[in-house]
């Protein structure tokens, strides 16, 4: 399933004032999605999060648990910031961090990529007038959940992803 979503410019908002949801993810995340049961730390080194997240999805379907890296990249460009999840080498993780209760209470779903990235946006005198940001989602949410349903449910998570990510407030 892929999903996107964006918005364009979110005026008066510098990106800075954004960072915050990208460095507490793990906490901004589970407050802002009601999606989200839990997300714990699984090991962190000097540049990725292992990171696995629990999700509630209705009945019938099953819940979800995903298991990634959590990749920051702060003033990448000047005002520019962006967090990137993937499940790229993540199967020790799998190894080491999961149990067979987990196992057989959630499906296992997969994030290739999921990223946010701010940008900031400028006037005609190069002034920073407010903010752009991309939400991205790449991701198998796992089990037998047909396309046409993710088809359904893709677009609207991604811009409920977007808009918990603007009205975060730590």
């Amino acid at each position: 399933m892929l999903s996107m979503a964006e918005a364009k410019l979110i005026p008066n908002r510098q990106p800075d004032g954004f960072k915050g949801f990208l460095e507490n993810f793990n906490e901004a995340f589970a407050q802002v999605d009601p999606m989200v049961k839990e997300v714990r730390q699984l090991e962190k080194d000097t540049h990725r999060e292992g990171v696995k997240a629990f999700l509630k999805f209705p009945y019938p379907v099953a819940d979800r648990m995903m298991v990634h890296f959590k990749y920051l990249r702060m003033n990448r460009n000047k005002d520019e910031h962006m967090m990137i999840l993937s499940e790229r080498g993540n199967q020790h993780l799998l190894d080491q961090h999961s149990d067979a209760e987990e196992t057989k209470k959630y499906v296992l779903g997969r994030v290739f990529l999921c990223a946010y990235w701010v940008r900031p946006v400028h006037d005609e005198q190069n002034k920073i007038i407010g903010s752009n940001i991309r939400y991205i989602f790449n991701g198998d949410v796992g089990g037998s959940l047909p396309k046409w349903v993710q088809s359904q449910v893709g677009p609207k998570n991604a811009l409920d992803s977007l808009r918990g990510f603007i009205g975060y407030k730590k």
